[in-house]
């Protein structure tokens, strides 16, 4: 099976959608990454993204994007 430069647990499941099958969990870890902020009138920008996001996108590129909406 080609990944198409997806990442897969055992060559069988995309890792964003690995975390549901059971065969796969001792592969995985699912503890969410949590940080707690204030958000307010002064907040300009949430992003809310999953980690593979992160992978072809830098902190600076998700703000730059937000900002032309």
């Amino acid at each position: 099976m080609l990944s198409r430069g997806v990442p897969r647990v055992n060559g069988k499941l995309a890792v964003s959608h690995a975390s549901s099958d059971k065969s796969l969990k001792s592969h995985l870890r699912s503890d969410p990454h949590i940080q707690w902020t204030n958000i307010d009138n002064k907040t300009n920008i949430l992003i809310l993204a999953s980690d593979g996001f992160w992978k072809v996108m830098s902190n600076q590129e998700a703000i730059d994007i937000a900002k032309k909406v």
